[in-house]
């Protein structure tokens, strides 16, 4: 171990031995290039096992920071469109609908999104799609449909519609997340 990894592993026991957090993992590039990692505390409290640096651990919003970066990473290289559809590399989006609302009898009022879905949309969650849990409409909507939330990590949860058409409205979405979350399932199958 460095000296660096000991000073980083030093400090995340002062903050799990605190009470600050039941454990924590860190990796980093140092400007020389060297690589550190340290953990502390537990990975689980029930069992008592502790934080390593090689526990999986879920991230959630993180990775919007992650896929963002490499995404921009790709537009530089001249992979990927920043304002081209998105569907060109997740078709499972080039024929989203949008949820208009629902009908006296409750059942969702579906259209087709006026616009593709690009990558520019995804990065700045104005694509349409949203949270569940921050969102009444599509909250009515999972529960309609019987589809699972986001927060479930289950695949069906990531066939939902748009509640707004792509590019019309800023705000907090689940845009990045889904986005990913599309293109690692369709890797999967």
């Amino acid at each position: 171990m460095t000296n660096h990894s000991d000073r980083i592993e030093a400090l995340l026991s002062r903050a799990t031995d605190a009470g600050k957090v039941p454990g924590v993992a860190v990796a980093a590039v140092l400007p020389d290039g060297e690589i550190v990692s340290a953990a502390a505390g537990l990975r689980d409290t029930a069992s008592m096992a502790p934080m390593r640096t090689d526990t999986v651990v879920w991230i959630a919003s993180m990775t919007k920071a992650i896929t963002s970066a490499a995404a921009m990473l790709l537009v530089e290289q001249g992979k990927l469109s920043l304002d081209g559809p998105i569907a060109s590399v997740l078709p499972s989006l080039a024929a989203v609908q949008v949820l208009e609302g629902f009908t006296a009898d409750g059942a969702p009022r579906l259209r087709p999104a006026r616009g593709a879905i690009t990558l520019r949309h995804l990065l700045t969650h104005s694509s349409g799609f949203v949270y569940d849990m921050w969102n009444k409409d599509m909250g009515r909507y999972l529960e309609v449909a019987g589809t699972p939330g986001i927060i479930t990590c289950q695949d069906a949860a990531l066939d939902l519609p748009l509640v707004f058409d792509p590019g019309t409205k800023p705000g907090t979405t689940a845009s990045a997340s889904i986005g990913l979350a599309k293109r690692s399932k369709r890797s999967r199958e």
